[in-house]
């Protein structure tokens, strides 16, 4: 045999280090005026992965109406604060920003985000002063003409993310009839929390962005998948044979190499929303419970998410894993490609949420069966 399928994808090139740590949205979906008002995309921080039992629905196969058990993703979706809009108007080469607007006082966590970075012109005025905002609140009489609108939201970071600088992404906004409605949408929002059910719905299918774990330095078996040679090899086994021809005297880009393996960002179309679960604050009956399992428990498990910690704003379980390490910031955007499998369009009809210990071997799902079974007392104060 003188052929074999090639190790490794060339989608992606160039494996270099992404100089961000989270996901962004660099191509928002096209604007349709049939749709109701609504934002396109959303931050949010991965907080562990966790199982369920589901219902399958496949009428004509054996497999309907059976249970089956998946892997999720649970992610934090706290809500977002809108700050300010951007108007962009199309050029013939690209699209231009022709008006921003912000709110007169600023969270601080924003303020850590962007301020730094136009403070380096020493001749700029402080950015967002009271003079200056005044001065171009005087200067623009009325907004020019423009095609798209997209809000400017920023995080809230929660206490497991360790962060004081918020996160900042643009939203476009989509739907409406025409640009005054978006434009009043946009502006009905500003200093105002928005929520993860404001744009995402159950049972819809998104598309993830995220920065993938960091691997650093590794040999091109563990970064392609390449054949480790026989025993008898000379110089090594852990290494391609051949890289190439004598003539022309260069290596090919498509030649497994040793370099750098993983923090880069990748993009992961159609992934079902299976549930949006409340905070713990207005779950009084438990978020992670259940028409099939009335127990009273939160998505947090005993002892916490690994790495993370506990879950108390609203949270969305993803079907499958998501790119990146616990903590990353994930971005969501609506699906550009219309889902083409049958079970991200059905109903994911969750019966049971595990809420085990995800350290060692969890054998109990709440607190109370813990202690009933160990036979502890916990005195009530």
């Amino acid at each position: 045999k003188y052929r074999a399928p090639r190790h490794g994808s060339l989608r992606f090139i160039s494996h270099k280090k992404t100089h961000k740590n989270r996901g962004h949205v660099s191509f928002h979906p096209n604007n349709d005026e049939t749709q109701p008002l609504h934002l396109t995309s959303f931050l949010v921080y991965k907080a562990g992965c966790t199982h369920v039992i589901r219902e399958i629905i496949k009428p004509k196969s054996p497999l309907n109406q059976r249970e089956t058990s998946e892997m999720v993703t649970i992610l934090e979706a706290a809500p977002m604060q809108c700050v300010g809009f951007v108007l962009y108007r199309e050029t013939p080469i690209g699209k231009k920003c022709v008006y921003t607007e912000h709110v007169e006082n600023l969270p601080e966590a924003y303020l850590r985000a962007c301020e730094s970075k136009l403070s380096k012109h020493a001749k700029k005025p402080k950015p967002f002063s009271t003079k200056a905002e005044k001065e171009q609140k005087e200067d623009r009489k009325e907004i020019p003409s423009f095609d798209i609108i997209r809000v400017i939201l920023h995080t809230i970071p929660p206490k497991s993310s360790d962060r004081k600088k918020a996160h900042v992404i643009e939203s476009q906004i989509n739907g409406g009839k025409n640009t005054e409605e978006r434009l009043e949408f946009a502006k009905s929002l500003l200093g105002q929390n928005v929520p993860i059910t404001a744009t995402f719905a159950e049972n819809e299918c998104v598309d993830l962005s995220g920065v993938t774990k960091g691997k650093g330095f590794q040999g091109p078996v563990k970064r392609f998948g390449v054949r480790v040679m026989p025993k008898k090899s000379r110089k090594g086994h852990r290494r391609v044979g051949c890289i190439g021809p004598w003539h022309p005297s260069n290596v090919s880009f498509s030649v497994a190499r040793a370099g750098q393996m993983g923090k880069q960002h990748r993009v992961e179309v159609n992934k079902q929303i299976m549930k949006i679960g409340k905070s713990t604050a207005q779950a009084v009956e438990g978020n992670a419970s259940t028409a099939f399992d009335p127990t009273v428990k939160n998505i947090t498990p005993l002892g916490g998410f690994k790495n993370y910690g506990e879950v108390s704003n609203d949270f969305i379980i993803i079907k499958g894993s998501v790119a990146g390490p616990a903590k990353g910031c994930i971005a969501l955007r609506k699906s550009i490609n219309d889902p083409y499998k049958r079970d991200l369009v059905q109903d994911a009809r969750i019966k049971f949420i595990d809420t085990a210990s995800k350290v060692g071997k969890g054998r109990f799902q709440t607190i109370k069966e813990k202690n009933e079974t160990m036979g502890i007392k916990v005195e009530s104060n």
